[in-house]
């Protein structure tokens, strides 16, 4: 039907859909493009507008009571498009054995398979834009030799990503949005409460706020929350008009299980000189200057791909860890991450691949605070992003870093929780992010460690030192932690309602017509960047919306 600006709705409207999706990024939009399809009709709530506006942004302002984590109006984006306006495009498919239960590991399993994921990951491949839809892509081409055999085999294997565009899924997708003669989309409207009937059992539509705040009403028979693990959780612990704990909640599991991907260097590798186990020379770590390009194909993706280590799955079994990836890296006495300027250079060569690539981004404002923000980082931090290019890129390494991305557990303690004492301007209390992690999230990469230890030295690689944060089982990740952006869990997947807060097709167990079809569904997380998986969900969630509201 129309994109539309919700600040132009008179006060006390009521709007009459069949489904309202709440938020318009990746899994919203895929939800509304599937439902386009179909002969009902849509209403899909975006607090942002179709670009980049610190206004609605505030909106995600919250307090960190856990582990030290980006500030929240960082992390998350309301946008057309949301995440998508701002990732790099890495995507890759959950590990069949992520979706299996380990009996090692409390509350996990999903109550779908893998191969029930099969379609909906080619549908997802297909909106990402990925060059190819098979569920393990081959081996890019120029694949380091460090990524090849002495140095993985046995244990040791490697996973690859696909490169996206990146996709901005607001700006690709606008043109079909604008299309579907059944699907209308409202922007600068933030939902601020999800409604029901009086016992609280069926959900019949959501309170509406715009911009100029002025209030009105959806109702629709179904809704679906697509507004990321934070803020759907955020929604259904502050919709208590029928249910003082939130609508969901019967078994307090709303906010709790939420996940993240570590990120850090793990490890060190002492490189060995070549001969050592007969290794033979290697151009990105035996050669000076002539390395260099060499050394950007070891550590940076090239084309449309890139590859990390892995543990084999049987390994990972029988030493009862959980899943894992590393890549290596080149060290440099200047910290990437907390180098802005750094930071500034990697987003720009991240986010545009192209000239073309280059001039739409800029004018689409999908460069995070602006592209000549960023490139005014970049002008003034020049000589330490030359020291990080020289240490990284041109001089001969003595040593590498192994970056890590790995799983984390299901903790119930990690979790999203309200701050009555502080409200929005649409009238939502705050939120808390508690993250927190476990002692086999860090026991899981210790002992990856020593199977990766032994491979390296065994083919004449190196040495590897872990660094002194995992030398010891204590709760200290060292300084270096950080997230992914990757927020999951806080809505899990479960067939008892006991265990989860949504079934199988995503609906909330105690809650008719209400469905979540974003990351807070995940059982757990695995080690791959999310948003391929969280794209399937969504498209899975639409066909089964297209069939039961046929």
């Amino acid at each position: 039907m129309a994109i539309r600006d919700g600040n132009q709705i008179p006060a006390g409207t009521t709007i009459e859909a069949d489904v309202c999706i709440i938020g318009g990024g990746p899994a919203g939009i895929t939800v509304a493009l599937e439902l386009a399809k179909s002969s009902v009709n849509v209403v899909l709530l975006e607090s942002g507008g179709l670009k980049d506006d610190p206004e609605p942004q505030e909106l995600n302002a919250g307090t960190n009571t856990g582990l030290d984590y980006y500030a929240l109006d960082e992390t998350r984006f309301r946008v057309l498009g949301g995440s998508s306006d701002r990732w790099a495009g890495w995507c890759r498919r959950m590990d069949r054995s992520d979706f299996d239960a380990r009996s090692w590991v409390d509350t996990t399993g999903w109550p779908i398979a893998y191969d029930d994921m099969l379609p909906f990951y080619r549908v997802a491949a297909r909106l990402c834009q990925l060059d190819t839809l098979d569920p393990e892509p081959p081996d890019p081409e120029g694949l380091s030799p460090v990524y090849r055999k002495p140095f993985v085999g046995n244990d040791v294997e490697i996973a690859t990503w696909q490169g996206s565009p990146p996709t901005k899924f607001g700006r690709v997708y606008r043109p079909d949005l604008e299309s579907a003669t059944n699907v209308t989309v409202l922007t600068h409207t933030t939902a601020n409460e999800i409604t029901t009937n009086e016992d609280g059992v069926r959900a019949t539509g959501a309170v509406a706020i715009s911009g100029a705040g002025t209030t009105f009403t959806v109702t629709a028979p179904t809704v679906v929350l697509c507004a990321g693990a934070v803020e759907t959780a955020r929604l259904l612990l502050a919709s208590r008009s029928s249910r003082p704990a939130g609508l969901g909640n019967d078994h307090d599991l709303v906010g709790r299980y939420f996940m993240e991907h570590p990120h850090l260097v793990t490890a060190r590798l002492r490189l060995l000189p070549p001969g050592t186990s007969g290794r033979p020379p290697l151009d990105p770590i035996d050669r000076g200057f002539l390395g260099t390009r060499a050394r950007l194909a070891m550590q940076r993706p090239t084309g449309s791909a890139k590859v990390a280590y892995i543990i084999a799955e049987e390994r990972r079994r029988s030493e009862e860890m959980l899943n894992f990836s590393t890549h290596i890296r080149t060290v440099s006495t200047v910290s990437r991450e907390d180098s802005e300027a750094y930071q500034a250079f990697k987003l720009v060569a991240n986010n545009m691949r192209s000239p073309r690539e280059m001039v739409a981004q800029a004018r689409s404002g999908a460069i995070p605070e602006g592209a000549s923000e960023q490139l005014r980082r970049i002008a003034v931090g020049a000589p330490e992003i030359a020291r990080v290019i020289y240490q990284e890129a041109l001089k001969r390494p003595k040593e590498l870093a192994l970056y890590t991305q790995s799983e984390q557990v299901p903790n119930p303690s990690s979790r999203v929780v309200l701050d009555d004492t502080q409200v929005d301007a649409s009238g939502l209390p705050r939120v808390q992010l508690h993250w927190q992690l476990s002692e086999i999230d860090k026991a899981s990469i210790s002992r990856a460690h020593a199977i990766l230890g032994q491979q390296f030295a065994q083919s004449g690689l190196g040495e590897l030192i872990p660094d002194p944060a995992f030398e010891n089982d204590g709760p200290d990740w060292g300084p270096g932690l950080r997230g992914g952006h990757h927020h999951m869990g806080t809505a899990r997947m479960a067939d008892d309602p006991r265990h989860g807060v949504v079934n199988k097709h995503g609906r909330v167990h105690s809650v008719h017509g209400l469905y979540v079809g974003d990351s807070a569904v995940f059982a757990t997380g695995g080690y791959a960047n999310p948003l391929l998986t969280l794209v399937a969900l969504a498209a899975r969630l639409g066909g089964h919306l297209k069939r039961t509201l046929a």
